[in-house]
């Protein structure tokens, strides 16, 4: 499996479709329980790989790992809409705009 990473799930899911063989692939939300999917009940999940998608609730960008969500939500301002690149930049717009 690849490791990229990807902005959207529709991007993650388009690149799942067009760079891996049909069927290699499942593309799953974090909330969603794999083993009591609704989507193929019963289907026996030995031998599939899965890419679990962790979606910021904020923003929706989506994340392969919750570590790398984890760290993209301390990227947010904890009082408006903004979200930065790096935490220098949330700190100087948190300073600026009073946000403290």
């Amino acid at each position: 499996m690849c490791n990229k990473i990807f902005v959207t799930e529709i991007n993650l899911k388009q690149h799942v479709e067009m760079s891996h063989n049909p069927g290699e692939i499942k593309v799953v939300n974090s909330d969603k329980n794999i083993a009591s999917s609704t989507e193929h009940p019963g289907e026996n999940l030995s031998g599939r790989n899965y890419i679990v998608m962790n979606n910021c609730e904020k923003c929706d960008k989506v994340f392969l790992t919750k570590i790398q969500l984890n760290e993209h939500r301390k990227l947010h301002c904890g009082y408006c809409s903004e979200v930065f690149t790096n935490l220098l930049q949330l700190k100087k717009h948190e300073t600026i705009s009073g946000h403290y």
